[in-house]
């Protein structure tokens, strides 16, 4: 619960230096920066990884034949798919209550570590999603990436690494207070909390864990996440 309290703040904090800085040089922009924080697409640039897939390179479909595009298709559900809209709505019904004041952190915790273990992989799977989702509000991809801090299975160290490792989107210059750089903060916060809990595994004796910060502190998109990840190895 603290990480997801730290995390929370963070992004709050930000919030607030942006806002603030919009007031005093155009205070008409006060009206619209939420929305133009949370505008942006789930996949608004084909990255590496990505391109040439379902909604690239047409060429590589045909050769790959129907197995692949149904695999590629399977890889692109979205937060608003029916399979997954019970947790979908869980979350932001969730993010909203622990926005409230008077919950109970200790309760609340064992709640949320009650949740997870019944969850099923798709589902586990489906919040990393969902935590790299830029459409959804922050403290729904931070309580999406907090599950997965939560999840006692041997193979969290794996979902945990894919969320570190996803690239951080672009958002254009980083300047002092700037919605870019609220963006990019957000970003690499979520990032954070999934290297602070692999971290704490390897503190733990777990060498799987030791491994996935290794591979995150050489191979992540993001030179920051790269640099947090070494400055525990």
């Amino acid at each position: 619960m603290r990480q997801l309290i730290s995390a929370v703040a963070i992004i709050l904090l930000a919030f607030a230096f942006y806002f603030f800085s919009q007031k005093k040089t155009n205070p008409s922009s006060s009206e619209t920066a939420d929305e133009s924080f949370l505008a942006d697409s789930v996949s608004p640039k084909p990255s590496p990884d990505t391109a040439g897939g379902v909604s690239g390179d047409s060429s590589m479909t045909q050769t790959n034949g129907q197995s692949s595009d149904s695999t590629q298709a399977a890889s692109l559900k979205t937060a608003d798919e029916p399979t997954f809209s019970p947790i979908s709505q869980w979350i932001t019904s969730e993010s909203a209550v622990l926005n409230t004041k008077g919950v109970d952190p200790k309760a609340k915790d064992s709640e949320l570590k009650r949740k997870i273990e019944v969850m099923s992989n798709e589902e586990k799977d489906f919040l990393i999603r969902l935590a790299h989702d830029t459409n959804r509000s922050a403290t729904d991809r931070i309580l999406a990436a907090y599950m997965l801090i939560l999840d006692p299975t041997k193979d969290s160290g794996l979902r945990l690494a894919a969320l570190a490792t996803k690239d951080v989107p672009d958002f254009g210059p980083i300047n002092a207070h700037s919605e870019a750089e609220l963006r990019r903060n957000q970003e690499l916060a979520i990032r954070y909390m999934a290297i602070d809990q692999l971290v704490e595994k390897t503190k733990n004796g777990d060498n799987e864990a030791r491994d996935e910060l290794k591979k995150i502190a050489e191979t992540a998109p993001s030179e920051q996440v790269r640099a947090y990840a070494k400055r525990y190895l």
